[in-house]
C-alpha cells in the first residue's frame, strides 16, 4: 500500500474512532455526549481538513497534520500516558478510576496504577501512528 493511502486509512480510522466521543457510546466512552462546539469539535475539524487536504494533495496538509497531531499527542501524554507510564499518586489513581469507571478496558482497574480505558488506548495508538506517518511523509517530501 502506498504511503499516502496508508496515511489516509490511518487518518480515517482516527477520525472514525474519535467521533465516538460525540455519541453516547457507553461503555466505550463516558456516558453523555460531547458538543461539537468544544475543543473536541475543533480536533474533529482538524481531522476533516487533514483528510480533505491529503486526499487532494494540498501542499501544506502534512505540515498542518504534523502540528495538530503533535500537539494532540502532547495533550494525551499529559492527560493519560504520563501517569500510566511514570505512575501517579494514590489520589490521582482513585480520581482517574472514578472518572472513567465503567468504561471498557483491556486490563482491569488497579488501585495503585492507572490503567487506561480501551477508547484512550486505541486513540493514543492511532494518533501516534498518524503522527509517525506524517513525519515520514514530510521527510520523503524533503528528500
Amino acid at each position: 500500500m502506498k504511503l499516502r493511502k496508508l496515511h489516509l486509512v490511518c487518518l480515517s480510522l482516527l477520525a472514525i474512532w474519535f467521533v465516538l466521543v460525540f455519541f453516547d457510546a457507553y461503555p466505550l466512552t463516558l456516558e453523555g455526549t460531547t458538543s461539537l462546539i468544544s475543543p473536541y469539535g475543533l480536533l474533529l475539524l482538524f481531522l476533516v481538513i487533514s483528510l480533505v487536504g491529503i486526499s487532494f494533495k494540498w501542499a501544506m496538509a502534512n505540515v498542518f497534520t504534523f502540528f495538530y497531531t503533535g500537539y494532540w499527542l502532547y495533550l494525551q501524554w499529559g492527560a493519560h500516558w504520563k501517569m500510566v507510564i511514570l505512575g501517579a499518586s494514590e489520589d490521582r489513581v482513585a480520581h482517574y478510576n472514578e472518572f472513567f469507571h465503567g468504561t471498557l478496558r483491556l486490563f482491569s482497574e488497579s488501585s495503585v496504577q492507572i490503567v487506561p480505558d480501551l477508547y484512550h488506548t486505541v486513540l493514543g495508538v492511532l494518533i501516534l501512528i498518524t503522527f509517525v506517518l506524517t513525519i515520514v511523509k514530510i521527510l520523503n517530501f524533503i528528500r
